[in-house]
């Protein structure tokens, strides 16, 4: 066991973590910035985007003498007065910060449809995940449920590692999207408009129905949306809300001294997201110059 002390813990090192993380630091701030994963920056390890060089990212952080970076560390829970368990290997770290920012961004939801929990059914971020992160390759022919742009991205991700796509199915028109989706079609990917009905197969998918279609694949690739990683921030006495009309489930923040940054904050886009960082450490810089 050992102590730490910091004026500004940031909770999760993807891309509004970090932003916040050297935010605050370059305004002269002590920081700490932890991710339970081996490596900083969240989704961008295996789903990339243009114009963004995590290396160089990371290396920005790395490079900032306040800003402590603690990879392979997990946040285990909050107590009053921000006092926060780290837990690295064999050694737990008490960590007491003056302010806090949750940037633990968001989990995927599963579909619901008769068979959804056949093995051979999963989401875009695992499949994405399995292939960059793993080098495996989680199916040969694939159906795509694409609820939002992740599953495009999932989907030429799986091209790349050398699976086909049967078809895509599109709940509803992908805005920014078009011209993705045309090259998959163009690729010998079919488009059907509607919803995936049914999944089955004996011990693994082995077809499944989109509206009067029945299409052969052994794997489904679901991506319906996200709600916020709750578990933390409702320790810290958050309370989940769930707007009725959208049917989104967002966090309601309840201390002064705690933020919330990025996709657990409701945010979704690359450019949102790391603004919504930069806002979270500002406002957290102003708690630590006030107190």
């Amino acid at each position: 066991k050992t102590h730490l002390h910091c004026d500004l813990l940031v909770v999760g090192g993807g891309p509004a973590g970090l932003s916040a993380a050297i935010e605050a630091a370059r305004a002269g701030a002590d920081v700490i910035l932890c991710d339970d994963a081996p490596a900083l920056g969240g989704r961008l390890t295996y789903a990339p985007k243009d114009g963004v060089n995590l290396p160089d990212l990371v290396a920005e952080a790395q490079g900032l003498p306040s800003l402590r970076i603690m990879t392979w560390t997990a946040c285990n829970g909050w107590f009053e007065d921000n006092w926060l368990p780290l837990i690295r290997g064999k050694t737990l770290y008490r960590c007491r910060a003056q302010q806090l920012i949750i940037a633990t961004g968001g989990i995927e939801q599963p579909a619901v449809f008769r068979g959804n929990d056949l093995p051979g059914i999963m989401t875009a971020g695992a499949v994405s995940r399995l292939i960059r992160h793993y080098g495996v390759r989680p199916g040969t022919r694939a159906v795509i449920l694409a609820g939002t742009p992740d599953a495009v991205v999932a989907a030429e991700t799986l091209i790349e590692a050398g699976c086909a796509i049967a078809a895509m199915v599109l709940p509803r028109p992908l805005p920014r999207q078009e011209a993705r989706i045309a090259k998959l079609q163009a690729a010998g990917c079919a488009i059907i408009n509607g919803h995936v009905e049914e999944a089955r197969g004996k011990m693994h998918v082995s077809e499944v129905r989109a509206g009067d279609q029945w299409i052969r694949c052994d794997l489904l690739v679901t991506s319906v949306g996200h709600m916020p990683a709750w578990q933390l921030p409702c320790q810290t006495g958050a309370r989940l809300q769930c707007d009725d009309a959208t049917g989104r489930i967002s966090l309601e923040r309840t201390r002064e001294d705690i933020h919330f940054a990025g996709s657990v904050a409701g945010h979704a886009g690359l450019a949102t997201v790391k603004a919504d960082g930069r806002r979270a450490a500002a406002a957290a810089l102003n708690g630590i110059w006030y107190q």
